[in-house]
Order: C-alpha cells, then structure tokens, then sequence
C-alpha cells in the first residue's frame, strides 16, 4: 500500500472511530436521560407508594423542566446528536421543587404538632439512579456495535 493510500485508509478509520465513539456516548446518554424521564404518577395518586429512579408527574412540571445546558428539551427529549466525544454538557431539571423531588426533603419536625413529629418525604432519585447506569450503558452500546 502506498503512503497516500495508507493515509487515506487511516484517516478513514479514525474517521469511522469518532462516529463510533459519538454513536454509544449519545446512546448511552438518550438511555440515562430517558430512564430519568420515566414517569410515574404522584404519591397522592398511588397512596404514598413509589418507585425510585421514576420521575413525579403531577402537573408535568417538573418534567417539562429539563435542560441540556441552555437548551429546553422537556419532557420527551432526543438527546442523540446533540453530544459530542470530549465536551461537558450539563443537564437540569430547573423546576424549583426538582432537587426536592430528587433528594427528599422534610416537611415537619419534632416542633411542629400539626403532624405529630417529623415527616420526612424520601427522594425519587430519578436522576441519581439513571445517571449511575451510564457506565453499563456505554459497555452495552459499545458491545452493541461490535456484533
């Protein structure tokens, strides 16, 4: 092969690794945004049963709030070609009650006598739980790729 022609067929495959490498980093991240997104309805509907890892949706507030970066994407979001290899995006849910929902947060203390002593609502996690998952979800999009 000569010079140029190896070249070319280096730059070519260098060329098919980035969209490789940009291919599983979208994937893995429209599955950790879409796990985050996994609505389930609010514990005044279930009796105070949920699941964590699954947003609240009342009034879709909170989940028409997400952000990738400066850019609303809401509730039914395609994130896959908006990432790119070596950049940082962010992504935020920016409803006011969000860290709340995500956290837990208490709503009484020994004080209050209206509710008898604390009452701590435990947090959904929804964001937390999912986004721990993009590591298998690369190896399963990375595997993916290679069959």
């Amino acid at each position: 092969m000569s010079k140029v022609g190896w070249a070319g067929y280096l730059a070519a495959e260098v060329g098919n690794i980035k969209e490789d490498v940009r291919y599983v980093l979208n994937e893995a991240v429209q599955d950790v945004i879409e796990g985050a997104q996994t609505p389930q309805a609010p514990v005044s509907q279930t009796g105070g049963t949920f699941e964590t890892g699954k947003i609240a949706v009342d009034t879709a507030e909170l989940i028409n709030s997400l952000h990738l970066d400066e850019q609303h994407i809401g509730k039914s979001p395609e994130v896959v070609g908006l990432i790119e290899p070596g950049t940082i995006q962010t992504f935020e849910w920016q409803a006011p009650h969000a860290a709340a929902h995500e956290f837990g947060f208490r709503i009484a203390s020994d004080e209050d006598t209206d509710y008898g002593g604390d009452v701590d609502v435990p947090g959904r996690f929804f964001a937390t739980e999912n986004a721990a998952k993009f590591g298998e979800r690369i190896e399963y999009h990375a595997k993916a790729l290679k069959k």
